[in-house]
């Protein structure tokens, strides 16, 4: 966690505390713990929930000028810190403000202030002086603005700290400047003048009655006694702890999953909740550059199953990443669904990782790859290769089960701490417990805000009619899945999700019909480039500083007119091959896109980087769709002077099954929400 072992052991030492307001009282042994906020409210919410599970109270004093206090999540995080048991405090600063010239109405500004931390309901009564660099420069107590305090004699305040309290140490004395003080712009201010009934303040928190006060300011406790030396079991004390000094060592924690099983919606979920940074898919996508800047590099799309085989350039950006994550400092949270094929470069990174195994019911997942055409064709190399036996062979129904199989099973043995989504969804208190026993902090108020959103859409909803299915996938579904569902508690009893999942391809064998080629197409067209066709191929020129693309059969990207591209049909698969001559370090992309009958672009499918030499792949237009085409695109200004991309051989097929596929069961767009389930 970000909190250090030496805090709790401060904490140890206090035994029970209580928050500021208890020293108003006539109790004789009072422990009053105290936070001043200074610069960071989510380090403060972490120290407030380790505080709360050891059943210790305190005041958190909030400061108006501190960069947190425009998060638009700021009154979420004072309610949260009153769930805690804690106490809210104003940390003062208004007289600071006033003679920097950052406010010309102290007044004002501490009522604005008050309303901010009130908005909620929640109750503040006391205020504590904040020790601003600017009260020494200035040479003011911000809590010589309340008339309640003035003293008989206010020459008595001569020397004290910014904090109001005596100061051993001649620099950190504040001479009395007299009654009224004079800003350099001529304005003036009489101390003493605002009655802090008039605000709702009943204390301020140095001027309550004790027998011993203890303050951290400056990171050590050189400005008062140290509590961890001091007897503190009677008598009436005030413990100062400012937040910042006490960080732990940096946390790293990996959540594991499986695709479709809610990472995206966890990520969002504990960036909220959490004082950790969060990221989604970040390793194996970025990289370092010459510089030593982190850039992306997005590595987990087309050709993911090439990177896999490199495993040295694999550990390279896994570590790449973790040298980002340490200079940046502070607990880091990862989600990923592609680390799960990586578990031995990533244990080598991090072998002082925390690992969490993410999962939702099996036959759910299923049904949510094949939504998103996992596995759609043999030419698939965006997702991981499972070694089984017959692995090419599968149908992608069995491919997506081995996929999920495969997947939890090496999580289950490998991983300690499992979270299963469906539980931590409906109690978040599953999440919140799995990740304080590693030491990460889930604050449960920001949790629940997030519940119920939808993140993700699944797009897509054309596995088909169970009506439709073919002949054994059902009992395929349940056979192939049993063994990872008894494993993470999914056996029976539970619900049974075998009928939302279907076959999206016929699994009979396919036949092979010629659209195009092998030759020249005849009706390509370039945008953003000149074209050439010649009877040995395509050659197109780029324009600097734009976008460029090749389309095989005439229109243009986002429409396509009467009699361009070629016609689709129900379970029709398309393979592209070419051969194909590229400018040097040249990131162009080749693409398959699914038109309407209108002609208006339905889908535009991210096939595989284009490379030199002869290439071969495929994709599946849209169910719904009425005609596709094949399209190279070369993104603008890299690199700056023009490209040329040849392309020869040209060779389009179709691959159809051998009996019409069952007719395709379109739904709305939908969307994976927190409880792993696809919501209309």
């Amino acid at each position: 966690m970000t909190i250090s072992d030496q805090y709790l052991t401060l904490l140890d030492h206090l035994g029970t505390t209580r928050p500021v307001r208890d020293l108003l009282g006539t109790g004789t042994d009072v422990v009053a713990l105290r936070h001043d906020v200074d610069h960071d409210l989510d380090l403060a919410l972490e120290m407030a929930f380790w505080e709360h599970r050891r059943g210790a109270k305190a005041t958190y004093f909030l400061l108006p000028s501190a960069p947190y206090w425009d998060d638009p999540l700021l009154g979420e995080k004072v309610l949260q810190l009153a769930d805690y048991g804690h106490e809210i405090g104003l940390h003062l600063n208004g007289l600071a403000e006033w003679a920097d010239g950052r406010v010309d109405d102290v007044g004002g500004r501490l009522r604005s202030a008050l309303a901010t931390l009130r908005a909620d309901g929640v109750q503040v009564i006391g205020a504590a002086a904040h020790g601003d660099k600017s009260c020494y420069a200035h040479g003011v107590i911000n809590n010589w603005v309340f008339s309640d305090l003035r003293p008989a004699d206010p020459a008595s305040e001569d020397g004290l700290s910014a904090e109001g309290v005596p100061s051993p140490d001649p620099a950190f004395r504040i001479p009395y400047p007299g009654d009224t003080i004079t800003r350099e712009d001529g304005a003036t201010f009489a101390l003493w003048s605002i009655p802090m009934a008039d605000l709702g303040l009943a204390y301020e928190a140095v001027r309550l009655p004790m027998d011993g006060y203890y303050s951290d300011s400056g990171g050590t406790w050189s400005r008062s006694p140290d509590p961890m030396t001091v007897d503190l079991s009677t008598g009436r004390h005030q413990v100062l702890v400012h937040p910042e000094y006490y960080r732990g060592p940096q946390r790293f924690v990996f959540v594991l999953s499986t695709a479709r099983s809610g990472s995206k919606w966890m990520a969002g979920a504990l960036a909220r909740a959490t004082n950790a940074s969060v990221t989604h898919e970040h390793t194996l996508n970025h990289v370092l550059d010459d510089d030593g800047n982190e850039v992306a590099d997005h590595r987990t799309g087309a050709g993911f199953t090439r990177l896999l085989e490199d495993r040295a350039e694999v550990r390279r950006r896994i570590a790449q990443v973790r040298a980002v994550r340490e200079d940046a400092g502070g607990d880091h949270i990862e989600c990923n669904v592609y680390l799960p094929h990586c578990l031995d470069e990533l244990r080598e990174v991090y072998p002082d990782a925390t690992l969490v195994h993410l999962h939702r019911e099996p036959g759910l997942v299923v049904k949510s790859l094949l939504n998103r055409e996992w596995y759609d064709t043999r030419y698939d190399d965006r997702h991981p290769v499972i070694a089984v036996d017959g692995w090419s062979d599968m149908t992608p129904l069995r491919k997506c089960c081995a996929y999920v199989t495969a997947t939890n099973l090496d999580l289950a043995r490998g991983v300690r701490s499992p979270i299963r989504l469906d539980a931590a969804n409906s109690d978040h208190r599953v999440l919140i417990e799995t990740l304080a026993s590693h030491g990460v902090a889930v604050h449960q108020r920001l949790l629940d805000s997030v519940a119920g959103t939808v993140v993700d859409p699944t797009r897509n909803d054309w596995v088909g009619d169970p009506t439709h299915w073919g002949d054994g996938q059902s009992s395929d579904l349940r056979r192939d899945l049993a063994q990872v569902r008894r494993l993470l508690g999914y056996g029976p009893g539970t619900e049974e999700p075998d009928t939302a999942v279907v076959e999206p391809v016929h699994a009979h064998p396919r036949r092979e019909r010629t659209i195009l080629g092998p030759g020249v197409p005849d009706r390509a067209v370039a945008v953003g480039g000149q074209l050439v066709v010649t009877d040995h191929g395509v050659v197109m020129t780029t324009e600097p500083d734009r976008h460029a693309y090749l389309l095989l059969c005439g229109g243009v990207w986002n429409r396509l007119p009467e009699g361009a591209g070629w016609p689709t049909g129900p379970g029709l698969v398309v393979v592209v091959r070419f051969r194909a001559q590229l400018s040097p370090h040249t990131p162009a992309t080749v693409f398959g896109l699914t038109y309407a009958a209108s002609g208006e672009l339905l889908a535009d499918r991210r096939l595989s980087p284009l490379a030199d030499g002869r290439s071969e792949m495929a994709f599946r237009p849209r169910p719904d769709g009425a005609r596709f085409n094949i399209g190279f695109h070369v993104p603008r200004g890299t690199p700056p002077t023009p490209v040329i991309l040849t392309l020869s051989e040209v060779e389009i097929v179709a691959e159809e099954p051998d009996q019409p596929a069952g007719p395709a069961s379109l739904a709305s767009s939908r969307g994976e929400g927190p409880d792993g389930l696809d919501h209309p």
